[in-house]
């Protein structure tokens, strides 16, 4: 039934895309997945084994569907930046203030000094070309568990900001 349930999820791009991830596949899939579930069992309801067949496949769908809300590298949906390191001093609010054309000393005033700087050529890509990139988070931050993390850079060339990226990682 979980296999059902992630290969439904596949085609609506839920399991890595923005609209969702692998636990949202999952949840969109159930209504898909129940009717089938519960015809299975109600074909073997009638026989003397059946009761206890219908409660162990219950119990593993939902032990499934439990299993499911820690798939890797999905957003852990009642906390989705449960698995993003953030730079010492981090405000979101502050980061939405920066603007292209910025100077590293106008994005340091506002933002604070991010948590790495990598070349630009690196890593992954953010537009504009920069070849300086400022990251203000990271991955690896929940305590269990692998899941998707929101990346905040800020990418310069010849000391000017050109992109800002927020953007949800799946890695």
């Amino acid at each position: 039934m979980l296999l059902l349930a992630f290969r439904a999820a596949e085609p609506l791009g839920l399991w890595d895309g923005r609209r969702g991830s692998g636990i949202l596949g999952v949840l969109w899939a159930l209504p898909i997945a129940a009717p089938i579930f519960l015809a299975i069992t109600r074909r073997v309801a009638g026989k003397p084994s059946g009761r206890w067949l219908r409660v162990l496949v219950t119990t593993a769908g939902c032990l499934g569907v439990l299993l499911a809300s820690c798939a890797p590298e999905s957003k852990f949906l009642p906390y989705p930046r449960i698995d993003t390191c953030m730079a010492p001093g981090f405000e979101l609010e502050r980061f939405e203030e920066l603007r292209q054309g910025m100077s590293a000393q106008d994005v340091k005033a506002v933002a604070g000094p991010p948590l790495f700087m990598r070349d630009g050529r690196w890593g992954y890509r953010v537009d504009g070309s920069p070849d300086v990139i400022w990251s203000y988070s990271g991955d690896h931050c929940a305590a269990i568990g692998d899941y998707a993390w929101q990346a905040f850079e800020v990418g310069f060339r010849n000391g000017s900001v050109v992109a800002i990226s927020r953007r949800w990682r799946y890695d």
